[in-house]
């Protein structure tokens, strides 16, 4: 008999740290067409298998934002930077919320002034991100 657990962790990283590669072991990886893999460099000693289940696509698309004053924008990921980035430039005047080290990275990198990162990838630290800054 086996057993069968189900954990969530917050990025690919945490699971990639969590995960005995040493041990034959089966994971299973819901992920997007965007996944990244996550085996080790070295697979010598590699012993555990993932299987990636794409379970959504992610869909590069390019909207065009009326102009406004923003004071803070949402990136959950470095695609939805380089989608929303591309048509409205005057969003990079925006303090950008990151969700992710990748995110802030490419924030950053098309220049965007003003980036911070959460603590977590969800809502909520975004929010608490934007009560922080003491801008409201």
């Amino acid at each position: 008999l086996g057993y069968f657990s189900v954990t969530k962790f917050d990025s690919e990283k945490e699971l990639k740290k969590e995960i005995d590669w040493k041990l034959k072991k089966n994971y299973t990886y819901f992920c997007n067409n965007n996944k990244k893999i996550l085996i080790p460099k070295n697979t010598k000693h590699v012993k555990s298998k993932i299987e990636h289940v794409e379970v959504y696509k992610s869909i590069l698309k390019f909207p065009v934002v009326k102009p406004n004053d923003f004071d803070f924008i949402f990136f959950f990921s470095p695609l939805a930077v380089s989608s929303i980035l591309k048509k409205n430039p005057n969003l990079k005047k925006a303090h950008a919320i990151c969700a992710g080290p990748a995110t802030i990275k490419l924030a950053e990198q098309m220049g965007v002034k003003k980036c911070t990162l959460t603590e977590r990838p969800n809502m909520g630290s975004m929010i608490k991100s934007v009560l922080e800054t003491n801008h409201l």
